[in-house]
C-alpha cells in the first residue's frame, strides 16, 4: 500500500512539471504574440513615416518648381522691380522654413511615438521575465524539497524492509534447526504442528523475497525521477539563462542610451555656455569736443570690470564700442560712426578708445538717436545678456528731449531707436552727469514704462561725483547691472499670451495667499469676513506611478482622460468657506474653506479668475496636471537619493513634497468643482520661476530643490523641466512646467524658459551639484 502512496505522488509530480510545462510554453507563445504585434507597429509607424517623406519630397519638388521659376524671374528685370524680386524670395523662404518644420516635427512625433512603444514593451518584457524567474525559483525549491523527503522515506522504508528480512531469515534458521531436531528425536505431533507455523513464516519470507525486486525497482524510478528533475532544472536554467542574456542586452542598451543622454546634456551645456556664458557689453560714447575725460574714466574700469564679471556670475565679457557725433561728422565719415565690433580681448578696447579723438558737435543736442541705430543693427549681438551703457554729457535732438538746448535738428524723435533696444533685449544703462540731460532721460524712462519694460533701464546720477572717481562707478555700476540682467524680473513667473505671443509676468494666487499678513486659519471668526456654509462631495486625484515611470519622456502622455483618475471619498464633508475671495492671483483666485469637524485644518480651494468655478471635473483636473506631475517626480526624485544615498556621504535629504490635490464638488450648485489643497502656515519661499531666477541661497532645501529642477530635465531626457518651484516649509505648491514645443499650459513658456533657467543655473551650479553626483548626473562642472 505504501508503493502505491509513492507511484501516485510521482503521478501527480509529473501532472504538476507538465501543467508548468505548459504554463511556460503559453506564457512564451503571448510574448511572441506581443512581440509581433509591436514589430507591426513599428512597421505601421515605419509606412506612415514613408507616406509622409513621399508627400514632403513632391512638396520639395514644388519648391524646387518654386526656386526655378524666381530664378527666371531674376533674371528678367524688365517683367517686376526689385521689390516684387524679393518678396517672391521671402515668401519661398518662409514657404521652405515652413517645410523643413513640419518634416522636423513629423519626425520627431514618429521618434517619440516609436521610443514610447519599446519602453513600453520593456517594461512588460522586465515584469514577465520577472515572474517567470520568481515563478521558476518557487517551484524548483517546492519540487526539490518534495523529492528529498520521498527520497528519504524512501531510504528508511527500504531500510526498514531489510532490517525486517534478515531478522526473518534468522528466525527460519533457528526455526529449520529446530525442525530437524524434532524430527531426529521423534517428538510428538504438537512439534508438528510448529512446523506449520514455520512453513507460514517460510512462506511470509518468501513474500518479502518477492516484494524485494518491486522495491529496487522504486529505488530505480527515484533516481530516474531524480535524473528527469536534474533535466527539467538545466533545461529551466537554460531558459532563465537565454532570458538573462536578453536583459543583459536591453541593459546595455539602456546604458548606451544614457550615455547618449549625457553627450546631449554636455553638448547643449556647451551651446547654452556659448549663449548664455557670455555677457555683452557695449559702450555707447558721445566723443565730441568735451567727453575726452569720460572716455578715459571709461577705459580705466574694464580690466577691473571684467574681473567683478567674473566674481559675480560666473561669465565672461565682451566688449564693443561706439563712439557717435553729429549729422555733420555721420557724413564725414561715410554714414557710420565709428565703432569696435565684439571682442573678448580687453586690449583692444583700450588701443580703441585711445584712437577715438573727441571733437565736433556744432550745436548743443548730438545724434544719440543715430548712435543707438547703428548699436542695434550694425553689432552682431549673440548673446542672451546684453548691457549697453550710454556715456554723454549732451541730450539728443528733438524739442520733446533737447531740455532747450541749441538744437538744429527739432523735429528728430528716438522713440523709434529704443523700441529697437527693447526688441533687442537690450538693457540700456544711462550715466547722468549734468542737469541738461535730466529732461531726455524722463522722458526715455516714459517710453520704457509705456512698453511694460521698465527694468530693461537704469539711469544712475554721478553728477556729484568727481571725473577721477568715475572708473570706480563705472565698475560698480557695470558689475551691479549684469547680475541685475542674469536674474532679471526677479522672482516673477512668466505666462504665453497665445493671442499677442507675448510672455507676461504672472503671480500665484498661493504665493499672495501665503505673503498675507493676516492669520487665515481663524478666518471665520473674523466679522469683516463673510462666510457661507455648504457640502461637498470629495474627490482624490493622483498620478499612478507606474504610468509615470512609463512616460516619464513623455509629457504629451500625461493627458486627462488616461493617467489621473478622480476617486470618490465616502461621505460628505460639511464646510464652511470664505464668501469672497481670499486672494488672487494673474490666473486664479482663492478662497478658505474648513471643515466643522477639524477646524484647524485649513484649506485653499481654488477657481479661475471671472467668478465661475470649473463646470466639469474634467476642466478641474486638467489645470492641477502640473501640480500631480510634479508631485510625482518630486516623490521619484526623493526614492532614488534615497536608494543611492552612501555611508560615507552626508547628503541631507529632507521629506519635501508637494501637497495632496482634491476636487470638490459643490452639492447645492449644478456643474460646479474646486480644486483644493492643504493650507500650511508658515514663511513662503520661492526656489526659481519658470524664467531666469534662481534662490542664491546656501541653505541644504534650496540645494535639493534646485538638484530637483534639473533631474526632471535630465530624466525627461530634455523634453521638459519643472521650474516655479516654491513652498512653506516642506510642502510646494504651483510649479511650472517649461517644454520644449511650448504649448503644455499657460505657464509653459518653452525652450527659451529651459535656456533661460540652464543660463542662470550655468553660474549657480554649485546648487544641488552633490545631489545631482549622487545619482550620477552630469552638471556644468562636469562638462
Amino acid at each position: 500500500m505504501q508503493n502505491e502512496g509513492y507511484s501516485t505522488n510521482l503521478e501527480k509530480a509529473i501532472t504538476i512539471l507538465q501543467n508548468d510545462k505548459k504554463y511556460l510554453q503559453n506564457e512564451n507563445d503571448k510574448l511572441k504574440i506581443q512581440l509581433e504585434e509591436s514589430i507591426e507597429e513599428v512597421c505601421l509607424l515605419k509606412a506612415e513615416t514613408i507616406s509622409i517623406n513621399d508627400l514632403l519630397n513632391k512638396e520639395i519638388e514644388k519648391n524646387k518648381i518654386n526656386q526655378i521659376h524666381i530664378e527666371q524671374l531674376k533674371n528678367q528685370p524688365q517683367l517686376q522691380n526689385e521689390d516684387t524680386k524679393f518678396e517672391n524670395l521671402n515668401k519661398y523662404k518662409n514657404q521652405q522654413e515652413k517645410l523643413c518644420s513640419l518634416e522636423q516635427k513629423i519626425l520627431r512625433n514618429c521618434e517619440e511615438m516609436k521610443m514610447d512603444k519599446q519602453r513600453e514593451l520593456d517594461v512588460e518584457f522586465h515584469k514577465f521575465l520577472d515572474k517567470l524567474e520568481n515563478k521558476f525559483n518557487v517551484d524548483k525549491q517546492k519540487y526539490f524539497e518534495k523529492y528529498q523527503l520521498e527520497k528519504e522515506n524512501l531510504k528508511d522504508e527500504i531500510k526498514k524492509l531489510y532490517q525486517e528480512i534478515i531478522q526473518y531469515r534468522r528466525e527460519i534458521e533457528k526455526l529449520k534447526n529446530q525442525l530437524d531436531k524434532q524430527q531426529m528425536d521423534g517428538k510428538n505431533s504438537q512439534k508438528f504442528n510448529e512446523s506449520k507455523i514455520l512453513d507460514q513464516r517460510l512462506e511470509i519470507y518468501n513474500n518479502f523475497e518477492k516484494e524485494v525486486p518491486t522495491l529496487k525497482k522504486n529505488q530505480d524510478n527515484l533516481e530516474q525521477r531524480n535524473l528527469e528533475l536534474k533535466n527539467q532544472e538545466q533545461s529551466r536554467q537554460n531558459r532563465l539563462n537565454g532570458f538573462m542574456e536578453i536583459r543583459e542586452q536591453q541593459q546595455f542598451r539602456q546604458q548606451q542610451e544614457n550615455e547618449q543622454n549625457k553627450n546631449t546634456i554636455k553638448q547643449m551645456f556647451r551651446h547654452i555656455k556659448k549663449s548664455h556664458g557670455f555677457i555683452e557689453i557695449c559702450f555707447l560714447l558721445d566723443i565730441t569736443g568735451s567727453m575726452d575725460p569720460y572716455k578715459q574714466q571709461a577705459k580705466k574700469c574694464i580690466q577691473e570690470s571684467i574681473k567683478q564679471i567674473k566674481m559675480f556670475t560666473q561669465k565672461e565679457a565682451k566688449w564693443s564700442v561706439i563712439g557717435y557725433q553729429d549729422f555733420s561728422e555721420y557724413k564725414q565719415l561715410g554714414s557710420q560712426y565709428r565703432q569696435l565690433k565684439f571682442t573678448q580681448d580687453s586690449r583692444l578696447v583700450e588701443e580703441f578708445l585711445d584712437s577715438l579723438v573727441c571733437a565736433g558737435g556744432g550745436d548743443a543736442a548730438e545724434d544719440l538717436r543715430g548712435g543707438m541705430k547703428q548699436m542695434v543693427k550694425n553689432l552682431e549681438w549673440e548673446k542672451e545678456f546684453r548691457l549697453a551703457i550710454l556715456i554723454c554729457d549732451s541730450p539728443t535732438h528733438g524739442r520733446k528731449y533737447n531740455g532747450g538746448v541749441s538744437d538744429r535738428y527739432p523735429n528728430e524723435d528716438i522713440e523709434d531707436a529704443i523700441l529697437e533696444l527693447i526688441d533687442k533685449n537690450i538693457f540700456l544703462m544711462a550715466i547722468k552727469f549734468n542737469q541738461v540731460t535730466e529732461v531726455m532721460y524722463d522722458e526715455i524712462k516714459k517710453i520704457y514704462q509705456a512698453q511694460g519694460k521698465p527694468e530693461l533701464l537704469l539711469v544712475e546720477d554721478a553728477q556729484n561725483i568727481g571725473i577721477s572717481n568715475l572708473s570706480n562707478l563705472f565698475v560698480n555700476l557695470i558689475s551691479n547691472a549684469t547680475v541685475t540682467i542674469t536674474q532679471m524680473n526677479n522672482t516673477a513667473s512668466k505666462i504665453n499670451n497665445k493671442k499677442t505671443f507675448q510672455k507676461i509676468e504672472i503671480i500665484s494666487a498661493m504665493e499672495n495667499l501665503c505673503k498675507k499678513n493676516t492669520d487665515p486659519v481663524n478666518f471665520d471668526q473674523d466679522p469683516e469676513v463673510e462666510v457661507i456654509e455648504t457640502k461637498f462631495e470629495v474627490f482624490k486625484v493622483e498620478l499612478s506611478d507606474q504610468f509615470l515611470e512609463n512616460h516619464i519622456q513623455n509629457i504629451k502622455a500625461f493627458k486627462t482622460e488616461n493617467c489621473f483618475k478622480p476617486i470618490k471619498e465616502p461621505g460628505l464633508w460639511d464646510c464652511k468657506r470664505t464668501v469672497h475671495p481670499f486672494a488672487s492671483g494673474s490666473l486664479k483666485q482663492v478662497f478658505l474653506m474648513k471643515k466643522k469637524d477639524t477646524p484647524t485644518e485649513l484649506y485653499a480651494i481654488k477657481m479661475p479668475l471671472g467668478d465661475k468655478t470649473y463646470q466639469s471635473i474634467e476642466d478641474a483636473v486638467k489645470d492641477c496636471r502640473s501640480h500631480l506631475i510634479a508631485k510625482g517626480l518630486l516623490e521619484k526624485f526623493i526614492k532614488d537619493l534615497e536608494k543611492n544615498q552612501k555611508e560615507d556621504t552626508e547628503l541631507q535629504i529632507f521629506d519635501v513634497q508637494y501637497t495632496n490635490i482634491l476636487i470638490l464638488k459643490d452639492v447645492k450648485q449644478k456643474n460646479s468643482f474646486w480644486v483644493a489643497e492643504r493650507y500650511f502656515s508658515g514663511k513662503f519661499v520661492k526656489y526659481n520661476n519658470n524664467s531666469a531666477f534662481i534662490l542664491d541661497d546656501s541653505n541644504s532645501l534650496n540645494h535639493l530643490m534646485q538638484a530637483f529642477s534639473f533631474y526632471t530635465f535630465y530624466k525627461s531626457n530634455l523634453n521638459y523641466i519643472i521650474c516655479d518651484v516654491q513652498g512653506i516649509g516642506q510642502y510646494m505648491t504651483d510649479p511650472a512646467i517649461n517644454t520644449k514645443e511650448g504649448n503644455f499650459d499657460e505657464t509653459d513658456i518653452g525652450e527659451t524658459g529651459i535656456k533661460s533657467y540652464l543660463g542662470s543655473y550655468q553660474g549657480k551650479s554649485h546648487l544641488g551639484r552633490d545631489y545631482l553626483r549622487n545619482l550620477n548626473i552630469p552638471d556644468f562642472e562636469d562638462i
